[in-house]
This record gives structure tokens, sequence and C-alpha cells, in this order.
């Protein structure tokens, strides 16, 4: 189910959705989010484009407890005003279900990315385990399973802290 939903990212030649993921490791959450996110809201949102209403942008994200709307405003305006763009109405946060299909499409695609990123740090486990073995492995299996998922977004950019 989870390939059928992540292939809906692409047409047979664009992608539909731009993804962008920023690893971040912090023991100060709501600090370092509300740092980076309009760090990395400036590397992947282009400049507005002219024209009526070419300019007008909506932020729906996660509801989480530590960190309110008004904050995530705050610390976006400024990314959003050199961008030129004008937001449509309050930063909305909702919880992440069904009826949130974008959210949770992006809950999917980051579970994935960083799925791949801790087994993949782990990977030298594996090294003097015999092939037979390693097949059988669980944590191999959803190696793969994970790759071949991103495989399928065509718009994927990972972003670390240096």
């Amino acid at each position: 189910m989870a390939e059928e939903i992540i292939k809906l990212n692409a047409s047979d030649k664009n992608a539909r959705f731009k993804f962008a993921y920023l690893k971040l490791s912090t023991n100060d959450v709501k600090s370092e989010y509300l740092n980076y996110l309009p760090a990395l809201l400036r590397k992947v949102l282009p400049k507005a484009t002219s024209g009526p209403g070419k300019d007008i942008i909506s932020i729906n994200c996660d509801y989480r407890t530590d960190i309110n709307a008004s904050d995530i405003c705050n610390a976006l305006m400024p990314a959003i005003k050199e961008k030129g763009y004008t937001l449509f109405e309050d930063v909305v946060m909702a919880n992440s279900n069904f009826e949130t299909v974008g959210m949770l499409f992006a809950d999917l695609v980051a579970y994935l990315v960083a799925r791949v990123d801790v087994i993949s740090s782990d990977i030298e486990l594996f090294e003097d385990i015999p092939e037979e073995v390693i097949e059988k492995s669980g944590k191999i299996k959803k190696l793969r399973s994970s790759v071949r998922l991103i495989n399928h977004i065509k718009d994927l950019d990972i972003y670390t802290l240096a």
C-alpha cells in the first residue's frame, strides 16, 4: 500500500510534489525547530512569481504540543516575506490523519528517509555475516524496501546540518 501511495507523487514526466527532509538531532527540539525551519523554507521555496494571486502561501504542519501556530508564523514570516509571498491565513496545525493527506504523505516520506538513515548507520554490524543470514535479516529487508520506495520519489532533497 505504501508503494501505491508513494507512486502518486509522480506523473510520467514530472514530480507532483517536492519533498525536503532536514536531518536534525537535538535535545532542544522547540528552539532548533523554530531556528532551522525558516532556513529550510528559504532553501526550498522559490521566489514568488508575479501576477494576481501568485504570491499567496499557506503553511500547514503537524500539531505539536511544544510549539504553537504563532511561534511557527513568527519564525517563518521573515523567510516568507524575503521570497515575496503573502501568508494566506494563519499557520494551520492539524493532527496528521487520513483527512490530512498532504501531512500523511509527508510523514510517510520522512519515516522512510529516517529509517534508511538509521539502518544505514548500523550497516557495519552486518559486515562479517554470511550472505544467507543477511538475506533473512529484518533490518536489511526494511532497508531495501525503504530504498525501493524512496526511489519512486522524483523530487526529494535531504539536508543535514553542517
